[in-house]
């Protein structure tokens, strides 16, 4: 997921905040990471509400999936519906996808697999006013991605199948 090579760009970065929540392979370098450079700050396992608080604070979400891993190009990830839902645009990797509804819904950045497209993308984000994506992130959330949307749509599946 690039999370090595991202936590290295805010190494460099040091302009930049991460802010990083989570657990997993990479805890203890993220964790020292954030022990040495104050802009990146590790928050270890959250409760689901308190990732959304966290979220809600940032500017950007990422959620950058290896597009050579088959299982990656059709997941699904929480963070671009929550990026949706909390009206934050988001950067994804190309051919993983979400990256065609990111695109397609203009609500982020595809990136190439890399730190220098993760760099170049964040900048731009950063110089562009995205309150206006703010506004149709959470329209499209609301109109087609929503829990109450969602349910309908299994509901239907469900009788489709059983029927």
């Amino acid at each position: 997921r690039m999370l090595k090579e991202i936590i290295d760009v805010f190494i460099k970065q040091r302009s930049w905040e991460l802010h990083i929540g989570g657990f997993g392979p990479l805890e203890n370098y993220i964790k020292e990471a954030s022990n040495v450079y104050e802009n990146i700050v590790f928050y270890g396992k959250l409760p689901y509400h308190e990732v959304l608080e966290l979220e809600r604070r940032c500017d950007i979400l990422f959620a950058i999936y290896d597009p050579k891993i088959k299982n990656h190009k059709f997941s699904s990830p929480n963070k671009l519906y929550e990026a949706m839902a909390l009206g934050k645009p988001i950067i994804v990797a190309k051919g993983t996808g979400i990256d065609e509804v990111v695109l397609k819904e203009n609500i982020g950045k595809a990136i190439d697999f890399t730190p220098e497209a993760f760099i170049e993308a964040s900048n731009e984000i950063l110089n562009e006013d995205f309150s206006e994506l703010a506004i149709l992130s959470k329209k499209i959330y609301l109109e087609n991605y929503s829990w109450s949307i969602m349910e309908l749509r299994l509901k239907k599946i469900y009788e489709k199948t059983i029927l």
